[in-house]
């Protein structure tokens, strides 16, 4: 008489599983099979565009720069990522967020520029750490996985004058003191005699700080001792670090007409020029002194000066000794009526500041395609009168295809010129005879058409045989523009993004990767956040699309967990003649080396390998005659060679005669 086991099994098992982060860059799309074979998702991703030492490079990157960094060195070429790669990975503490940060936001272009030498990348960082040595008022703050500083301030008060310290925000010191940009120059080490980039030339931050032509100071010396940033004190050279600056400024340099230069290295040397040259080199020197400033543009009223920060952008002008006199220009007759000011971004990024200098009106730009659909990515070009130009200001539309500027008052006209990916149009007056506190508004219409995804919705098909549990969020997305001054094209992470979602079987997978309409048993448009489930009634191939095809110019990050469960309904008998072959999901996912990999064989003869998303054999762990029954073995995140893999995704296959089994899952490290 024989024993029979009977279970009853009834409800749902979870499958298989991922987490994943990846960027979907426009046009792009992701998307998750389901194969019933197996009983598993297979993933196919966007090429995240990065080399194995780019990935290690942003393995090492702290947390809040990862993505930033992924994206940028991804727009670069294999030889550039890994040449810009191998500085961080040889950069140690407390380098390494300067450097990455440096990495992540300098433009492609500069980063691929033959006179860019990637290691001022690291030199960059090493003097500013070094001249922070030789200050008083201002102290790097170097935290675990960021840096920024401390500083002291004066200002007067009922008792007398009062004297505290200030922290600096994190973004304001990376962008305003680290960045090695300050506008449209390459930064690179110049020979001062002729401006052009030498190997034995010398880079802004060092120079300026630590050397002096015969006859003039040294700006080290000038600062010896000052034990205050500033202390609040409008257009007074007595006024901490900032009237030593604007002291030192002065005496280096005469306010003379002279061709213009880019390189304060070069500036410095001739030791002459007008309002822009003393704008770059002012910009130089306060970075060089740890004191976060900018380069201020007024293109169409013929002036530059600057701006620095404590706790919010103060405006100087050291050639006059103006500090946060903001009112005094539009007396000037040489400038009359602004038009539009702005403050520059190192990698090329703008942004409006004309509020604080003018009575000001303010313009909004709707990009839109002929059906009305905005278009994202949109660069829209402002101009008006004055001398010498070229333009006024400039901006960018985001997903809404909107951007809004800040433009003077009582100028007599200014026109929009809008350039998109699928066309543009001409300079086009929108604005006559500007009046203050006035809201003005454009439609720019572009005869083109915006992607569109031609899907419509259908039932899902009844029964209960698996089920998706999904989590997407657009945490952020990047936006890119070109800057028409320098052509370095920035990325600008912004946050909260927007993605699509469908589910549809391989019939309508075809129709819609062939660009025809299709169906969807379930749609998401623009996604920002969405935890839903859905159950799947049919033993077919279903898709699960994430998708970035209506955008033009946004890269969007997704951050995607889906879990497959599978309906067990039955009953069973055990147990079974022969064991059943299980390969077991993998726990965590994602995982780090050291994975503990469970899996169960009926028959002697096994196979269990890794391979990568390419299909790559990476790793044999197992290649021979195994005991029936369960066995569990690690994988220590090496290849056959012994080298360790970077960071992505890969599959364990495992393979006996009568059965093949694949999980998928994500390596971090």
């Amino acid at each position: 008489m024989s024993l029979v086991v009977i279970l009853i099994i009834s409800g749902w098992e979870l499958v298989d599983s991922i987490k994943i982060n990846y960027r979907i860059r426009a046009g792009e799309n992701s998307y998750f099979y389901l194969d019933t074979g197996g009983d598993s998702l297979i993933p196919s991703l966007p090429d995240q565009g990065l080399t194995e030492l780019a990935g290690q490079a942003v393995a090492k990157a702290p947390d809040w720069l990862k993505v930033e960094l992924a994206d940028n060195l991804s727009r670069c070429s294999n030889s550039v990522q890994d040449t810009v790669a191998k500085v961080i990975l040889n950069t140690s503490h407390p380098y390494v967020d300067e450097v990455c940060f440096a990495a992540a936001h300098l433009a492609p272009q500069t980063l691929s520029n033959t006179y860019f030498d990637p290691e001022l990348l690291l030199f960059n960082a090493q003097v500013l750490y070094a001249n922070d040595d030789s200050l008083e008022y201002v102290e790097i703050l170097d935290f675990p996985d960021s840096s920024t500083t401390k500083y002291f301030v004066a200002e007067s008060s009922a008792s007398g004058i009062d004297t505290f310290e200030v922290q600096l925000p994190k973004d304001i010191y990376y962008w305003f003191i680290v960045h090695p940009k300050l506008h449209k120059e390459l930064p690179a080490y110049i020979d001062p005699n002729t401006g052009n980039p030498s190997p034995t030339g010398y880079f802004w931050r060092d120079f300026l700080f630590n050397h002096a032509d015969p006859g003039y100071p040294l700006l080290v010396d000038s600062l010896k001792g000052w034990k205050t940033l500033w202390n609040n004190r409008r257009n007074n050279i007595d006024n901490g670090a900032v009237g030593r600056v604007t002291g030192w400024i002065k005496t280096v340099m005469e306010f003379q007409s002279y061709p213009h230069h880019d390189q304060p290295v070069r500036i410095y040397r001739l030791h002459k020029g007008t309002c822009s040259v003393h704008s770059y080199l002012t910009a130089g020197t306060a970075r060089a002194c740890l004191i976060p400033a900018t380069v201020t543009v007024a293109y169409r009223n013929n002036h530059k000066w600057n701006e620095f920060y404590d706790r919010r952008w103060i405006q100087w002008e050291p050639v006059n000794v103006f500090m946060d006199d903001t009112t005094t220009y539009e007396k000037w007759s040489t400038i009359g009526q602004f038009r539009g000011i702005f403050n520059w971004r190192g990698d090329g990024k703008i942004w409006t500041v004309t509020r604080k200098y003018t009575r000001h009106c303010t313009l909004t730009v709707d990009v839109e395609d002929k059906n009305g659909i905005p278009i994202d990515g949109a660069r829209v070009i402002i101009d008006g009168p004055g001398f010498p130009g070229p333009r006024v200001t400039i901006g960018w539309t985001g997903e809404d295809g909107r951007c809004q500027f800040i433009l003077g008052d009582s100028v007599s006209w200014f026109t929009a010129q809008v350039l998109t990916e699928i066309g543009g149009l001409p300079p086009t007056r929108v604005i006559e005879n500007s009046q203050p506190g006035m809201h003005y508004h454009w439609t720019a219409t572009i005869d083109g058409e915006m992607p569109k995804l031609k899907i419509s919705p259908e039932s899902a098909p009844p029964g209960t045989l698996y089920k998706f549990e999904i989590s997407l969020k657009a945490p952020s997305e990047f936006l890119y523009g070109t800057n028409p001054d320098d052509g370095c094209r920035f990325g600008d992470r912004q946050e909260s993004g927007r993605l699509d979602l469908f589910i549809c079987d391989s019939a309508d997978f075809e129709q819609y990767l062939s660009g025809n309409p299709f169906h969807a048993v379930l749609i998401g448009e623009d996604v920002q956040s969405l935890d839903t489930s859905f159950i799947l009634g049919t033993p077919d191939r279903w898709h699960l699309v994430i998708s970035n095809e209506e955008h033009v110019v946004l890269t969007e990050v997704s951050e995607l967990m889906v879990k497959l469960y599978k309906f067990a309904p039955g009953v069973e008998e055990e147990p079974p003649e022969i064991s059943p072959t299980v390969l077991e999901p993998i726990h965590p996912n994602p995982f780090k080396p050291g994975l503990k990999i469970g899996f169960t064989i009926g028959r002697e003869k096994v196979n269990l390998s890794v391979y990568d998303i390419s299909g790559r054999l990476i790793r044999k762990l197992v290649d021979g005659g195994l005991e029936p029954g369960r066995h569990s073995i690690t994988w220590d995140g090496r290849n056959d060679h012994g080298r360790p893999v970077s960071s992505g995704i890969y599959f364990l296959t495992l393979r006996t005669p009568e059965k093949t089994i694949i999980k998928k899952g994500v390596l971090i490290r």
